[in-house]
């Protein structure tokens, strides 16, 4: 039997009986200027980076000027290294609607055409708990974790087109993913569907841990656990927690990264630190017994989850 990190490998097909289609992309139609319409989904960006999924060629527009988020079950236009401007205001964190004309800068606008909100979406069963699918594209770790699909981590990519969803491992097998259990390079995935109200206002923090008081200063981070030693954090994986902490909220990899490793300028070079930072990230939570959703990565964004019982402070 063939296997795959050191797993068997087999796939497993689900009866036709049982498939189904998924058809429940969380999704926004957008026009800017006189470009044509074009769909963006949870985690894409709108910005004059040519890997933008809204790429704008303008001078006036930031590389990376807003990006799409699903929050609190709405889509919200988020700004990041840009202003966006609603009836001549500055607004953050704009939920999106259907006619809204959102200025990206004096003369370009940004018109909402339509905007497309399930009752139900697809949720895949990720480590202990479910997550919904809002972008895609996504990578899965050998331990359930979800992440970016080209993470260095990743072992499996799962993706839809829109008329279902699919997964492959490393010898490129494709494997429908239908209502239910497929095993997919040594991983199974399960998916169902969920209604989006509760997709939306899911716990994505784990329970039963200590309360955590953390004081980060970019290139050293504090930790406090009653009862315990102080966990320290230094070099990039403080960086990185610093700075998804200053961004508060959602934060695309390219924009966290941009600010971690200011000098780098190739993509493909900030994408390898980036992948490497997180996975040191990752190892040094475990080592120190914090827990790994303190941050959360999933279709592009990166964010800190704490807890009501967590605090952060940021310092100078």
């Amino acid at each position: 039997m063939r296997t795959v990190f050191g797993r068997p490998w087999r796939i497993v097909l689900l009866p036709e009986s049982i498939k189904v289609q998924f058809r429940m992309l969380i999704s926004a139609t957008i026009r800017v200027g006189e470009n044509s319409s074009r769909t963006l989904f949870p985690g894409d960006i709108v910005g004059r980076h040519w890997a933008a999924e809204c790429s704008l060629n303008d001078p006036a527009i930031s590389e990376f000027h807003a990006y799409v988020t699903f929050r609190n079950g709405a889509l919200a236009l988020l700004p990041l290294r840009g202003t966006l401007r609603l009836f001549d205001t500055v607004v953050r964190d704009l939920v999106l609607e259907v006619g809204q004309r959102i200025e990206l800068r004096p003369g370009l606008d940004l018109v909402v055409e339509e905007i497309s909100l399930p009752q139900e979406v697809v949720e895949v069963r990720a480590g202990t708990g479910w997550v919904p699918l809002t972008s895609t594209s996504v990578g899965m770790t050998m331990d359930g974790r979800l992440v970016q699909p080209t993470d260095a981590d990743a072992c499996v990519r799962l993706w839809t087109n829109g008329d279902g969803w699919f997964g492959s491992a490393e010898d490129e097998t494709v494997v429908r993913l239908d209502h239910g259990t497929a095993t997919v390079g040594g991983i199974v995935i399960e998916l169902r569907h969920t209604n989006l109200r509760a997709a939306s206002t899911a716990a994505t923090v784990g329970a039963g841990t200590l309360p955590l008081t953390i004081q980060a200063r970019f290139d050293s981070v504090l930790i406090h656990r009653i009862g315990l030693p102080i966990a320290r954090l230094s070099g990039v994986p403080a960086r990185i927690l610093t700075t998804l902490a200053e961004l508060a909220g959602p934060t695309h990899w390219s924009v966290a990264a941009a600010e971690v490793w200011p000098s780098i300028k190739r993509p493909e070079a900030l994408r390898r630190r980036w992948d490497r930072g997180l996975h040191s990230l990752r190892s040094k939570l475990g080592d120190l017994g914090i827990r790994q959703d303190l941050f959360r990565t999933q279709g592009g964004l990166a964010e800190v989850c704490l807890t009501p019982d967590d605090s952060m402070e940021v310092m100078g």
